[in-house]
């Protein structure tokens, strides 16, 4: 559910920062928000540290792109809300191959 969680996180940040205007970017930031907060709660109960670190880190620059008061930088932090939120689904399945 992690993985599942954080796909869903990448994707509403990716439309974040692919909009045009700043409110419609901070409607994908929330939604992209709580579903990394998800993540990170299924990382966690996973035992994966690193993968809710991760998501976590996705959290905080998703937060700062929603508190934003210009595009460029909500853009800025949803950019890097995407690439933590692919290091969850990428961090995920290793946790789980260091458990076997």
């Amino acid at each position: 559910m992690s993985v599942t969680y954080s796909e869903m996180a990448f994707e509403k940040f990716k439309n974040a920062y692919k909009s045009d205007n700043l409110d419609n970017a901070k409607v994908f930031i929330k939604k992209g928000v709580e579903d990394a907060e998800q993540a990170s709660a299924y990382a966690l109960i996973c035992d994966c540290p690193l993968a809710k670190n991760y998501a976590l880190n996705a959290v905080t620059f998703g937060i700062k792109a929603g508190k934003s008061d210009n595009l460029d930088d909500a853009k800025k932090q949803s950019k890097k809300a995407m690439d933590m939120s692919l290091d969850v689904m990428t961090a995920t399945p290793n946790c789980n191959q260091d458990k076997k």
